[in-house]
């Protein structure tokens, strides 16, 4: 079974030079003005589920400007049949990835280790 997100934490991705947020149990509200990193926190999450952009970027777009790259870790649910999952970006290379601290070689490994649906309103049909 796929596991829900706890908690992120995010080093030179986007405008996160570094946060960490935890989620409670359930439905959690992201609020805040234009430009504070709302979408990129939920594209982070995404990026942590299927392994690419949500948003059609490059890994070096995703990476901080003054950075050489970008960390993304989450923890998940104690239902989880993991519980970290580990994303370092390196501009015009591979993509490192980690399933508790252990390396994946490909990166379709990823895809269902993090229950997520994504609706993006350039998708939805009127």
């Amino acid at each position: 079974m796929p596991g829900t997100v706890n908690g992120l934490e995010l080093t030179g991705f986007r405008n996160y030079r570094s946060a960490s947020i935890t989620f409670s149990p359930g439905i959690n509200l992201v609020t805040g003005a234009n430009g504070q990193g709302k979408t990129n926190l939920l594209e982070a999450i995404a990026l942590l589920s299927i392994g690419r952009s949500i948003r059609g970027a490059t890994d070096a777009r995703m990476i901080t400007w003054d950075e050489t790259r970008g960390i993304l870790k989450c923890t998940l649910s104690d239902d989880a049949p993991l519980s970290t999952l580990e994303m370092i970006l390196h501009a015009g290379e591979r993509k490192e990835l980690r399933i508790d601290g252990a390396p994946l070689a490909n990166l379709s490994e990823l895809v269902g280790q993090v229950r997520t649906v994504t609706l993006m309103p350039e998708v939805i049909d009127d």
